[in-house]
């Protein structure tokens, strides 16, 4: 049994929306994001867009009453994540942010085993999620798009320790900026 059933697909190109519903066997394409938000027949959307549009377009979707799941992160600023959750609450929709080992089974084995004392007292977390970020044409390496290391692959390190050990008292950060104005390196202690 299928949960989901893909019924669209949106690009700001409309030969390339339909390229990929063709290739998919999607049924519809839609030519601008606008439009897919206000096709009736779509319940929920997923935002995969650059970092940088992720909350803007999320704010859209949950205003045209559509379920959101969003990639990962939402946003780099509190305040913006904080009102859009706020905003999906009020609507009674849901917001989710994708990251996905959270719904793993082995994290909820893990997280069971740390909350109930089982591996003992949970006293430190160390985390590492290392890649290289050193191709010109990565995303990951453009400012605008809110790109860098730590927004790219480094926030499933402080995802992971905030949902163990909880919300963090104090937090210090240390980053390398690369020539394009972005972390390519990001340590931090919670």
């Amino acid at each position: 049994m299928q949960a989901v059933d893909v019924t669209a697909v949106a690009s700001r190109d409309a030969t390339r929306a339909y390229a990929y519903a063709r290739a998919h066997g999607i049924r519809r394409a839609h030519g601008s994001y606008d439009a897919l938000l206000a096709d009736d027949e779509i319940d929920a959307v997923y935002v995969s867009l650059p970092n940088s549009l992720h909350v803007q377009w999320a704010t859209l979707a949950l205003e045209a009453g559509k379920h959101v799941l969003c990639e990962k992160p939402l946003s780099r600023r509190a305040g913006e994540v904080e009102a859009v959750f706020e905003l999906a609450g009020r609507d009674g929709l849901v917001l989710m942010e994708g990251f996905m080992y959270r719904h793993h089974p082995q994290t909820r084995v893990l997280t069971e085993a740390v909350a109930s004392g089982t591996i003992g007292e949970l006293r430190q977390i160390n985390a590492a999620f290392c890649f290289l970020l050193d191709d010109p044409a990565d995303v990951r390496l453009r400012p605008e798009l809110d790109g860098g290391a730590l927004m790219g692959l480094g926030c499933y390190c402080l995802s992971q320790a905030r949902l163990l050990a909880g919300e963090p008292e104090l937090v210090f950060g240390r980053r390398l900026v690369g020539p394009t104005g972005v972390d390519v390196r990001f340590g931090a202690m919670l």
